[in-house]
């Protein structure tokens, strides 16, 4: 009896162990929502800060040639956009609509034209993003003009 009875108490004591490391010191912090107007109301404050978004995805952008921005899409909340970069592990298919349109361009190689579609995603879609603010700049003509601050987004997930 007593053999069992020091079995269990050991595979107790190891349970709560692990409970509690589960609990208490493994956990990952809890992330807040915050909003777009407050990042935008001071941006500098929030750099490299990681933060959760909610809103809807714009995009992609398409710009005037000899401009350029660290940002292909843009996250809409309450009326407030900041630009978002997404990292290559991010999927964006399910976030496409059935919208799209065609355009042209030069070949490099030959003189002939590529016929090319460009899909926009689903702007009436509500997301969550996770990312981590960042700076960098709007180029106009290969010089930088203005500073911009925009979402280097991780995972994105219908809100």
């Amino acid at each position: 009896m007593g053999k069992k009875t020091t079995i269990l108490a050991t595979v107790c004591i190891i349970i709560v162990v692990v409970v509690f490391f589960q609990f208490y010191i493994f956990r990952l912090p809890t992330q807040q929502t915050t909003t777009v107007s407050i990042i935008n109301s001071d941006p500098s404050a929030w750099v490299n800060k990681t933060v959760v978004l909610e809103g809807n995805l714009n995009g992609p952008l398409i710009m005037i040639a000899d401009s350029y921005v660290p940002y292909d899409y843009e996250l809409n909340s309450s009326g407030q956009i900041i630009g978002l970069a997404f990292s290559a592990s991010v999927n964006l298919t399910s976030f496409y609509s059935d919208q799209y349109f065609n355009g042209t361009t030069n070949s490099l190689t030959n003189d002939s034209l590529i016929t090319f579609r460009v899909y926009l995603l689903n702007s009436s879609l509500r997301v969550r993003i996770y990312g981590i603010v960042r700076k960098g700049f709007i180029y106009v003509r290969n010089t930088p003009w203005l500073v911009t601050y925009y979402i280097e987004t991780e995972k994105v997930e219908l809100a």
